[in-house]
């Protein structure tokens, strides 16, 4: 069973959105994402979350079960694909559409790996990508500003600068950003503040919480002040 996710900790992290989490690759970022979004399903939100097959498989593992959350909607798109992203973005916008016409909408996007790695690893995006790239974090800024309406994502760290990938565009359109680091079993979560410059300059370094990862998940050990 995941370990339960304090309220404290998800008011913080609900503060944060519209939130990108980032840390370099198996450092725990998809089994958070998920744990977060079972903390939330149990505090009455709509829950719309999508991870990649390659994610999928990882989260299984560590579930030791092929069985997910039922009343979570889930998708599950392919790696490198922008059209099942985008139409699984369609679906969830459609879902928020409807609820907020019967004025029942308190939701979650939680999207784990939401941007393609090709295109995060890109040095130079071609225009085709490039707008779906902007479309994407237009979008999801856009509508995460609506009350009662929240967005987590995760991505992948460039460790050479300590930033997420095309962390510029990212801070352009005014995420914040969580950093998950490592220490053995141990998990340091950080605020972190960064420029939109050309070249992304972290500006600030909040210590959040520590957590040990086990095959409960991200058990948390300590709250900073």
């Amino acid at each position: 069973m995941l370990a339960h996710i304090s309220d404290s900790i998800i008011n913080n992290i609900l503060a944060l959105s519209p939130l990108i989490v980032y840390g370099e690759r198996g450092v725990g970022k998809t089994i958070f994402l998920y744990q977060l979004a079972r903390s939330l399903e149990k505090h009455g939100l709509s829950i719309y979350f999508w991870t990649t097959h390659s994610s999928l498989r990882t989260l299984r593992s560590i579930l030791r079960s092929t069985q997910l959350s039922d009343s979570i909607m889930i998708f599950v798109v392919e790696d490198y694909s922008i059209s099942l992203r985008l139409e699984a973005l369609s679906k969830i916008f459609d879902h928020i559409k409807h609820s907020l016409e019967q004025k029942e909408i308190s939701c979650a996007i939680i999207l784990d790996d939401f941007l393609p790695v090709n295109i995060l690893l890109s040095a130079k995006i071609d225009p085709h990508y490039a707008k779906f790239l902007t479309t994407m974090l237009f979008w999801l800024s856009t509508v995460s500003r609506v009350e009662g309406i929240f967005f987590v994502g995760s991505t992948i760290e460039n460790l050479r600068t300590g930033c997420p990938f095309k962390a510029r565009l990212m801070a352009a359109y005014k995420f914040n950003f969580m950093r998950i680091s490592r220490i053995s079993r141990v998990r340091e979560l950080t605020h972190v503040q960064m420029t939109s410059e050309r070249i992304p300059v972290t500006i600030e370094k909040k210590p959040l919480w520590k957590a040990i990862i086990s095959a409960r998940g991200f058990v948390f050990i300590k709250e900073h002040s």
